[in-house]
């Protein structure tokens, strides 16, 4: 295990300063991304608590329970909080404790504040005065002692112990994460080893017993490993061009190095050549030992397998979207610790071809973050962009097929003699030409010709577009609408049936509230009150209020159907006047009275009951004109009834707020 922080020994600050900046788990002075404990306000290293609370859930200092429940990224309890946001004072203290450089043993008189310790160790210039010591000095030496090949091991001995403070600095930083920090760091390194090869092969290009001392198994095994490191941590940063030549460095010095090889195959799978990775490792297990060879080979193998899926997906790509989008979400997963652009893009393409346009648009522009001049990426991002289309009903939304064209357009700046993508911008642009003229002809309630249009532009504008794609939803839902305008009820039903269906994850509600205004133009309400019941009780539409209104009309237009036609009941028109309906209660009363139906059958005599009890509930409500306005606008007996109880009480608590006002000035109690 690297340490976490620095070593006490290089702290000068007394420990009234210092100690309570000192990690329990490591037991050096907490590094600059310390995390302090909220609920005690102890201090530590981040990554040893991170390790930490692998294994238990409390304070390693004094016990205290840390789990609150709450994580930040799914590591660290949100009560173990970074010290410079939690504690700012406290950081700057930390950062004020005075410390000596690591390096102090190679002669480095370096002292200051904690907070400048990186910088000086970054430095360009903060360690060359060592160096040049050490050629002084060997100069020096040369001159006066006879003992010379001695000398020059010393001289290199101290420079491979400074280089070497380099690496363990480097690693320091590694283990912890600051890959950025370890990366310049093992680069100081590489400064001492390539510049005291150069030094000492200028002075002693005559002296092939120093060039020997200079090429031995250490200084060699050395500046392989910085290389190697250095290039793991550019591999961490996804710099994968630089870590490429790094790791060339490595096996040029040690062709054996397994290291090199399996680190400069993770660069190759990253940038997407894979034949290279695939040559570059079977030329490493020829020349490394049995040892490492086993490690290789498996390498090897795996290697082979993910470029052999790479060409059975680009094989699958044209004839079977779906079986290439597995392949690619696979490859994607496999190959760390970056995504190869190449699999990326047959991703974006496999997503776009089956019409998952939200995935095509995130990849695709994945890649033009990284690379602004992938040509491929842009005709992926703008066809994207207009198949999701956009609703006549979302200004928004209107402008996918604009911003697609935009793109498809930039695109064919960088190959203007691309036959494909004119062809896809051509044809987007009869999709957006078609699109407005339908939308216009609905809009001025021509909604036959929008009708026809819709349908020519599913059979031959863009017959290729895929079911799934959000523009497929958006066309059947928009010609549902117009066949609603002309009440033509059973397409409408069809048309918005295939835009749900093939909407993804959240339905499309314009569709859905046209569905149920066709199940109500067709007398269907029960379907209708049925379907929004399902799907309010789905968890993305529980919150939706429109699904919400929907469901209350449909349940009003039940009820309503349910209810009894007393204007039917007594025989007379809903405009009819009390008198006349008073009138005609007499004359079917006498008809359904029980004395008049004595001599009737049982199943007669209790129609003729309920029909009579109706009578009386029709005229004690068609009576009431507060009453018989609520029926007349669809209410049934139950919901007028708890209206005229809620207008009651609304009555009765106004009637007592007035007689305290009455009562308060003087005017009188109540009436």
């Amino acid at each position: 295990l690297f340490r976490m922080g620095l070593d006490v020994e290089n702290v000068l600050s007394n420990e009234r300063h210092h100690g309570i900046f000192l990690c329990v788990i490591c037991t050096n002075l907490c590094g600059l991304d310390a995390v302090v404990a909220d609920p005690c306000s102890h201090v530590f290293c981040k990554l040893c608590i991170e390790t930490w609370w692998q294994q238990s859930r409390t304070c390693p200092t004094c016990n205290a329970s840390l789990d609150d429940g709450n994580y930040i990224n799914n590591i660290l309890p949100s009560a173990v909080k970074p010290l410079k946001l939690s504690q700012p004072v406290a950081y700057r203290l930390l950062t004020r404790i005075q410390v000596q450089c690591p390096l102090q043993q190679h002669q480095c008189s370096w002292k200051g504040d904690y907070g400048d310790l990186q910088s000086h160790l970054l430095s360009s210039t903060s360690h060359n005065h060592l160096l040049e010591t050490v050629i002084d000095n060997k100069d020096d030496n040369i001159e006066n002692n006879d003992n010379e090949n001695n000398v020059a091991t010393l001289s290199i001995g101290r420079i491979i112990a400074l280089a070497e403070s380099f690496k363990e600095e480097g690693n320091a930083k590694f283990a912890s994460k600051n890959f950025m920090e370890a990366h310049d760091l093992y680069s100081k390194g590489i400064d001492v080893f390539e510049m005291n090869k150069t030094i000492f092969s200028k002075k002693n290009n005559n002296d092939n017993k120093r060039q020997q001392s200079f090429s031995s198994p250490e200084i060699i095994s050395l500046g392989t490993t910085l290389y190697a490191n250095r290039a793991a941590s550019l591999l961490q940063v996804e710099k994968f061009v630089s870590c490429l030549e790094d790791c060339q460095s490595a096996i040029e010095l040690d062709s054996m190095y397994a290291k090199g090889y399996i680190r400069r195959n993770k660069a190759y799978l990253a940038l997407g050549r894979f034949e290279e990775a695939v040559s570059g490792l079977e030329i490493g297990c020829r020349r490394c030992d049995i040892s490492s060879g086993a490690l290789m080979q498996k390498t090897l193998a795996s290697t082979k397998l993910i470029r052999n899926s790479f060409k059975m997906g680009m094989e699958r790509l044209e004839n079977d979207a779906a079986a290439a989008k597995s392949i690619f979400t696979s490859l994607l997963r496999d190959i760390k610790p970056g995504p190869a652009p190449c699999v990326v893009l047959g991703a974006a393409k496999a997503n776009l071809k089956l019409g998952i346009t939200d995935i095509a648009q995130r990849l695709s522009l994945q890649l033009l973050r990284s690379d602004p001049q992938n040509f491929e990426a842009y005709m992926v991002q703008g066809h994207a962009l207009c198949w999701s289309g956009g609703s006549s009903n979302n200004n928004n939304d209107k402008n996918d097929i604009d911003k697609g064209l935009m793109v498809l357009r930039e695109g064919l700046r960088l190959d203007p003699d691309s036959k494909t993508g004119k062809i896809l911008l051509r044809q987007c642009q009869q999709l957006q030409q078609e699109l407005q003229k339908a939308r216009k002809g609905f809009f001025h309630r021509r909604f036959v010709e929008a009708i026809e249009t819709y349908g020519r532009i599913l059979l031959h504008t863009n017959k290729n577009i895929p079911r799934q794609a959000p523009i497929y939803s958006i066309i059947h839902a928009e010609r549902a609408e117009a066949h609603l305008r002309l009440r033509d009820y059973n397409n409408a039903l069809k048309d918005t049936s295939l835009a749900i269906y093939y909407a993804r994850d959240d339905a499309s509600e314009q569709a859905l509230l046209i569905k149920m205004k066709a199940y109500h133009g067709l007398g269907r309400h029960e379907d209708a009150k049925e379907e929004l019941i399902h799907l309010l009780n789905q968890e993305q539409h529980k919150s939706s209020r429109t699904l919400r209104e929907a469901y209350q009309r449909a349940d009003f237009e039940v009820r309503k159907e349910k209810r009894p036609n007393f204007y039917e009941l007594l025989g007379v028109s809903s405009i009819a006047s009390l008198i006349e309906i008073k009138k005609q209660y007499k004359v079917k009363a006498m008809q359904y009275h029980p004395d008049k139906c004595v001599n009737s059958s049982k199943s007669n005599q209790k129609v003729a009951e309920e029909k009579f009890k109706l009578l009386g509930e029709a005229l004690e409500l068609l009576s009431n004109d507060f009453q018989r306005q609520l029926y007349d606008e669809g209410y049934d007996q139950d919901a007028i009834r708890e209206r005229v109880a809620a207008a009651e009480q609304a009555a009765h608590r106004h009637g007592h707020h007035s007689c305290q006002r009455n009562h308060h000035s003087g005017t009188g109690g109540c009436c």
